[in-house]
């Protein structure tokens, strides 16, 4: 049995000079504005958590072992938002417990999954954050892989004209491993989890890649021969009697007439 989770449409905040306007694939009542024209994931809002951005889904998944016996399994995936502006700053602020930290720690634990796929959580090449913070959680098994968040290219990939800016990256971010993609869970992983974040975009089937009105590749066609399609990751994560397939797709927003990210979104979303 394999179990599919992703987050499909989502609108990101952002601090770059085109963030704060929208596109108009993404339905309105997924892009409410806050009071600082920022976007919000899904337009949620949760009175206390001012800064906890949660978007979560809890499956209960009816396993059967042969004919005779069943078991529940539940499987939670959390945008966490647990992203800083610098590398190791998250593993700071898990060790101070900051209110934002614990409250993250408190909603997880509320949610008690078998199974959980965090997002938007900062790597680290010997995976401190994540142990810190499984430390607060006591979940058995861990997995977490760099993320394509953050890792430079050399190239202009936005075509703004500049260089080693975060949407120059493989993925949005400010450094490499900027919010990531963890698996925390309290069944063992029983194989070596496929990793399909290196997949060039134009070579996924059928690709619809941006183009300039002219039809000329967006940026160029150095960035889309170098363009990996995953903006975080996509894994499939096998355990003893299902397998997980795991994702987070770039905001269909934030981008100009070539909807680069929008066509991103859907292909991520297909793949």
């Amino acid at each position: 049995m394999g179990i599919f989770t992703g987050i499909f449409v989502y609108a990101w905040h952002r601090d770059e000079p085109r963030g704060p306007y929208d596109r108009r694939s993404t339905p309105p009542h997924l892009c409410r504005r806050s009071r600082r024209g920022r976007r919000l994931f899904g337009g949620l809002g949760f009175s206390g958590f001012a800064k906890l951005i949660l978007t979560a889904l809890c499956l209960w998944v009816t396993v059967c072992a042969g004919l005779a016996m069943s078991q529940t399994l539940r499987i939670a995936t959390y945008q966490t938002e647990l992203q800083a502006r610098g590398p190791a700053l998250l593993l700071r602020d898990i060790k101070r417990e900051t209110d934002e930290v614990m409250a993250r720690v408190a909603l997880i634990k509320q949610a008690n999954p078998d199974v959980l796929i965090l997002q938007g959580i900062d790597w680290d090449y010997d995976a401190r954050a994540l142990t810190a913070l499984n430390a607060h959680l006591g979940f058995d098994h861990m997995f977490t892989g760099l993320p394509n968040a953050g890792m430079t290219t050399g190239l202009d990939m936005d075509g703004d004209g500049k260089l080693g800016q975060p949407r120059d990256a493989q993925g949005y971010g400010r450094f490499a491993g900027h919010g990531g993609v963890a698996v925390l869970s309290k069944r063992p992983i029983i194989g070596p989890v496929i990793d399909l974040s290196d997949l060039l975009w134009r070579d996924l089937p059928d690709a619809d890649l941006p183009t300039y009105p002219d039809g000329a590749p967006f940026s160029s066609a150095r960035a889309q021969a170098a363009q990996w399609l995953s903006s975080q990751v996509h894994w499939i994560v096998p355990f003893d009697d299902f397998t997980l397939a795991t994702f987070a797709a770039t905001p269909p927003i934030f981008d100009g007439d070539e909807d680069r990210n929008g066509k991103r979104n859907a292909d991520e979303i297909r793949l």
